[in-house]
């Protein structure tokens, strides 16, 4: 197993790290560990490699910035997601209102509404098969829809169904 960098175990591990902070660089650093009482002797290429890889400070910065990004990202992609179930949600109400109007002369008929609200209920159904696995259960009610219109899509009418994930 490899030896821990001396800059690790080194009693002034402190003070090297709050000289990186300030911007020393590793010639500077290696003559104010001289002037320690009791001096400590770290070579330049153990003093690099500790500032490349386990005092990093860009490194660590830039991780933590994607990361702060990515999450902002996400939040904002999850805001838009809840949102869109939200309005499928209010979509889902309309067509199943009784009060709802047809108007013949806009080529709105009850057949094209209900339509709507099962395009919307399978719209929110991908949307959860997609979710966690344990949040892949999920209740539906497919609302009927008959019509005395040429254009036959029926769906009968069926109580709430349960899904399960497979």
């Amino acid at each position: 197993m490899a030896r821990p960098n001396k800059v690790k175990t080194s009693k002034y591990r402190e003070k090297i790290d709050n000289w990186i902070i300030e911007g020393k660089g590793d010639t500077e650093i290696i003559e104010l560990l001289k002037q320690q009482d009791p001096p400590e002797k770290i070579g330049r290429t153990t003093l690099y490699n500790y500032r490349k890889n386990d005092f990093n400070i860009n490194k660590e910065a830039t991780r933590e910035y994607h990361e702060k990004k990515s999450k902002e990202r996400l939040n904002g992609a999850v805001a838009q997601t809840v949102s869109d179930l939200e309005f499928l949600d209010n979509i889902i109400t309309v067509a199943n209102d009784t009060g709802l109007e047809v108007d013949p002369e806009k080529n709105i008929s009850e057949l094209d509404i209900k339509k709507l609200g099962i395009q919307a209920v399978r719209a929110k159904q991908e949307v959860f098969k997609a979710g966690s696995e344990d949040e892949k259960e999920f209740i539906i009610t497919i609302v009927g829809v008959d019509s005395d219109e040429e254009d036959n899509v029926e769906v009968e009418p069926e109580a709430e169904e349960e899904h399960q994930p497979d």
